[in-house]
């Protein structure tokens, strides 16, 4: 008993003992608070004794904060009542701070509401109520952050920036932060390594993660407003050597969905995109790497498709963005509803136009095929460096080259160039080796530009971003030369005989004409030629 332990450690007397025996006997109050309140022990001594006497360790909150995550599990009113705070997860378990370790009420509503076992922690009552006048003080506590607003922040200024992406990269002391903007990864600010677990925390509270796992990846989204802009945040989690780097993609709206004739198609690559999407049936394919815009081209065509006339659906790894007027799916193959099981339901539902995320198996490429013969147009993608190579690309599937033949409408590969800063735009002369490396040669007449770098493109020379496009019809020349298995190189040859024009010329285009650099070409489209 508290009293016995008490006593055996010299904590008390046996004097002490029995007054504050008799004192109990008279209040009915706890023997521990009896004994506080005349004065025979401290705070510290009755919660090292409690925690002795429960088999708990004992802690003080010096370097401790609560996880804002649990914290927002437990109403405040509740904590002060019970004298406890949810402190972390550990080793798959909510780590409880309690003054009092034998209140298993509590503990029991603790692992109720965060689904997970709890372990025990003994402190003292000063340090407990420290705590929780800390996590729902509702700023800043004296050992980190408030969690909230930094995440907000941290949102804004890549948002700010107009940052695709934004990385949050623990090392060895710090935390690096990194911005992806106009496809370029830029250093950012760095923050104590300390604030790490508060702010995974927080950003697995707002994607709906578990909170307890920390050795595998997880995925997850969640919205983010700020100054009436409302934007996805599609979250990735990676566990790395000195703790969870997450990545964080950030979705726009107005970024996503633009008219066609703003993606950046030259005049030419314009007349013959919308003829092909002016097509009945078919398959157009869009190719390229991760990044280089497929999926706001994608979404582009369908929202210039969109019509009460036609019935549109889609079936989507992820919902990057809600169109109006779509049906969109979204793929969830842990429970059976794979790309092939859910594009055999959609073209069950009497569809007009079609779009699957991404050709990933023989399976789906037959029903994107098969379904673009029997009468839908159907748009997808597939990760190849040009359009040519996407082809042969689904005959590699193991598809037959005579259904590719036949539902192929249009090839289109893709890639996205930096924007010369139209603030800071200036001529400039590049040396006859640079030039040689794009086929030009120096000629006075001739003027390309470059950014010299201001505030408001952040002293990069760009801001913004266009496609360079090259669009592969399928005409019957193309169709029998795929039929013969033709090689890569012959497909080529014969699509820009067509009139294809490359995605190294389209983008040694848009350099002569002052839109981006000869730099961009060489970075973004010169490994194509090669």
């Amino acid at each position: 008993m508290l009293g016995d332990r008490l006593l055996a450690s010299g904590t008390i007397t046996a004097v002490q003992l029995q007054a504050a025996l008799e004192e109990q006997g008279t209040t009915g109050d706890l023997l521990g608070e009896v004994l506080m309140r005349l004065s025979f022990i401290g705070d510290e001594a009755l919660s090292n004794a409690l925690a002795q006497e429960a088999g708990v360790p004992f802690i003080t909150i010096s370097g401790t904060w609560a996880d804002p995550a649990l914290v927002a599990l437990v109403p405040e009113s509740f904590a002060r009542r019970h004298l406890m705070v949810p402190l972390r997860f550990h080793d798959a378990a909510i780590e409880v701070l309690q003054a009092n370790p034998f209140d298993v009420l509590a503990i029991d509503e603790v692992q109720r509401v965060a689904g997970h076992p709890a372990r025990v922690v003994c402190g003292t009552r000063s340090d407990v109520l420290r705590l929780i006048d800390r996590s729902y003080g509702g700023g800043a506590s004296e050992t980190g952050p408030d969690v909230i607003r930094l995440l907000d922040k941290l949102l804004d200024d890549a948002i700010g920036r107009s940052a695709t992406d934004l990385h949050i990269e623990p090392e060895r002391s710090r935390i690096r932060l990194r911005c992806r903007v106009d496809g370029v990864l830029m250093p950012g600010d760095e923050l104590p390594m300390e604030w790490l677990p508060l702010l995974i925390s927080r950003i697995k509270a707002v994607s709906d993660l578990d909170q307890a796992e920390q050795q595998l990846p997880q995925d997850g989204r969640f919205v983010h407003e700020t100054n009436g802009r409302v934007v996805g945040v599609r979250v990735s989690t990676l566990p790395t050597m000195y703790g969870e780097k997450i990545a964080l993609h950030l979705l726009e709206r107005s970024t996503l969905v633009r008219g066609i004739e703003e993606l950046g198609f030259s005049r030419r690559n314009l007349a013959r995109v919308r003829d092909v999407l002016n097509k009945p049936r078919g398959v157009v394919l869009l190719t390229g790497p991760a990044g280089a815009g497929k999926t706001t081209s994608l979404y582009s065509a369908l929202a210039h498709l969109s019509c009460p006339e036609k019935n549109i659906l889609t079936v989507e790894d992820s919902i990057e963005c809600e169109i109006q007027g779509i049906r969109q799916t979204q793929v969830r193959p842990r429970a059976g509803f794979t790309f092939a099981t859910a594009v055999q339901s959609v073209l069950r539902q009497d569809p007009d136009v079609i779009m699957i995320s991404e050709i990933r198996d023989l399976d789906t490429g037959q029903l994107a095929l098969r379904a673009g013969l029997s009468g839908v147009l159907v748009f997808t993608t597939l990760p190849t460096m040009d359009a040519t190579s996407a082809v042969l690309r689904l005959i590699d599937l193991g598809l037959e080259p005579y259904l590719v033949a036949s539902g192929l409408l249009a090839v289109i590969a893709q890639r996205l160039v930096r924007v010369v800063c139209s603030e800071c735009k200036t001529p400039v002369t590049h040396g006859s080796d640079i030039l040689a490396k794009v086929g030009l040669t120096p000629d006075p007449g001739f003027v390309l530009y470059q950014g010299r770098g201001c505030e408001r493109c952040g002293a990069t020379g760009c801001r913004g971003r266009t496609g360079v496009f090259e669009v592969l019809t399928v005409d019957p020349g193309m169709q029998a030369l795929i039929r013969q298995r033709a090689d890569v190189s012959l497909l080529r040859s014969a699509a820009i005989e067509a009139g294809m024009k490359t995605l190294f010329d389209d983008a040694l285009s848009k350099a002569i004409f002052g839109q981006t650099t000869i730099e961009e070409v060489l970075r973004v489209a010169r490994s194509v030629e090669d």
